[in-house]
């Protein structure tokens, strides 16, 4: 007799496999996984933003075409292009918050006050009204609009905006910082409206700690809009100077950062509850110790600023190259390398009388990571992914010999028996920069010596290559970017071995 039989559940037996699904506990909603990313890339939004971005700064450049600056340095001046970011900056801000909330000092002084804009010691004036319609007329032709978004609207692109606005006005932020070091950190205005700064060595810290201070000198409002792109010495010293109101943001950022320390959830605790630097200062001490040896989750990006973007998104020519400009650029990977790499080509300006020696110290677009230019060149930058990118930078650092038999190439390794693993990706990239690094500045080593200390098979199979088993990536404050999960597995593994 034939019986109708229900569908059955999926099970061993029947070979499907069953899908596992989070969900918060009060709400029931699938809560994201963190291992994956949140935000789907909407590559068209990316595009609209940084057509945006270049051409109002080209814009700006054609109306000060009628002043008297030189028109070569319209295009290449770092100093001038960070201005017209400056300018940018704001007008997005004003409109922007026009919807979000009810009165910003922002709002107020943007409109009672001109742009100006400084160059060889003379100053050009530009009103709110014609600098706040030519960058209007270019929002109208991207297709973009200034009102208040739901969350979820798919149209919001302020969240795509703001990192890019973030990161290209950093650069002249970065420069000072290097010039100047980062030895005090601003923490507000007084009634006069000065700018009001502490030590850092109120807090325990010492010159050697400055390298984990990156952004430590730049204004309150501007590290809170990129609290996850600073050193992590900054994200711990805002974070016990912030108020409750404000905190938990630095506090993610915090955990983030020395997520491989015992007990940080508690070690947080006790700082933001004794937030005087009297108090903390040997426990900020000793973590800032621990992350100089150990090193920490920090997210690297590039501050480029608007001119060079301008002026490789103008290498550009045919529509393909185009898209795929838009669709690859990014502030942390190979696009950023590629980019880079190609800006190199133009000459860039800086007004002032020091060398070009030691403006060359002052400028960069990030992290003070060198490569002997001969090396980088050698690397083919039209790779078309980031792991073939990053495995041809590896294999020109430390040879083809060395890691033909590790999973830098993605070919066979000894310690996988048999099994061939992913090749090289971002992830395994920083594992080989923190031996260089390790060996440079726990040892003293110049940058020779410790590549040289990488080549030993042996030790680099053992020591670098397929340290970090967990390769899943989390995004980024940018929502194109990926951040490096469990880099500080490496340091561990070199500690420990050694």
């Amino acid at each position: 007799m034939d019986v109708d039989k229900p569908n059955a559940p999926p099970t061993v037996m029947t070979g499907e496999k069953r899908k596992v699904i989070t969900v918060s506990a009060d709400t029931r909603e699938e809560v994201p996984d963190p291992k994956r990313p949140n935000i789907e890339l909407d590559i068209e939004k990316k595009k609209k933003v940084l057509l945006l971005l270049i051409n109002s700064f080209r814009a700006f450049t054609r109306r000060l075409e009628s002043t008297d600056i030189d028109k070569k340095y319209l295009s290449s001046e770092l100093f001038l292009s960070s201005q017209i970011s400056s300018i940018i900056f704001t007008l997005h801000n004003y409109h922007r918050q026009a919807f979000t909330v009810a009165s910003s000092n922002l709002r107020t002084k943007a409109v009672s006050n001109a742009f100006k804009v400084q160059f060889m010691g003379k100053e050009y004036s530009l009103t709110f009204e014609e600098a706040d319609k030519i960058y209007m007329r270019e929002v109208e032709i991207q297709g973009l609009v200034y009102r208040k978004y739901d969350l979820k609207d798919g149209a919001n692109w302020y969240g795509t905006m703001g990192p890019y606005l973030e990161l290209t006005g950093a650069f002249a932020l970065r420069m000072k910082e290097v010039r100047l070091g980062h030895g005090k950190m601003p923490i507000g205005r007084n009634n006069a409206g000065d700018v009001v700064q502490c030590n850092v060595s109120e807090y325990g810290l010492s010159g050697a700690h400055h390298i984990l201070l990156s952004g430590s000198t730049f204004p309150p409002e501007r590290r809170t809009s990129m609290a996850q792109s600073l050193g992590p010495m900054t994200i711990l010293l805002s974070m016990i100077r912030t108020q409750a109101t404000y905190r938990d943001k630095w506090k993610n950022a915090a955990k983030r950062a020395f997520a491989h320390i015992p007990n940080i959830d508690a070690i947080l605790d006790i700082l933001i509850s004794n937030s005087k630097a009297s108090d903390v200062s040997q426990i900020v001490s000793l973590l800032a110790e621990i992350a100089l040896i150990t090193t920490t989750r920090e997210a690297s990006r590039i501050c480029m600023p608007l001119c060079m973007l301008s002026f490789v998104y103008n290498l550009q020519v045919t529509e393909a190259q185009k898209e795929s400009f838009f669709k690859n650029f990014n502030t942390a990977g190979r696009g950023g390398f590629v980019a880079y790499h190609q800006a190199t080509e133009q000459a860039w300006y800086v007004q002032g009388n020091a060398s070009p020696e030691m403006i060359a110290q002052m400028i960069h677009l990030g992290r003070n990571d060198w490569l002997p230019e001969q090396i980088y060149n050698s690397v083919d930058v039209r790779s078309k992914t980031n792991s073939a990118f990053v495995r041809g930078l590896a294999c020109a650092v430390f040879g083809t010999t060395t890691l033909e038999t590790s999973s830098v190439t993605g070919q066979q390794c000894n310690r996988t028996k048999g099994n061939t693993l992913p090749a090289l990706d971002a992830t395994k990239l920083i594992a080989i920069h923190d031996i260089v690094q390790y060996r440079i500045m726990i040892n003293g080593d110049s940058l020779e010596q410790a590549c040289t200390f990488c080549r030993g098979p042996r030790k680099i199979k053992k020591k670098a290559i397929g340290v970090i088993e967990n390769e899943n990536m989390a995004p980024a404050e940018d929502e194109n970017e990926l951040n490096l999960e469990n880099e500080i597995a490496l340091s561990h593994k070199i500690l420990n071995e050694s």
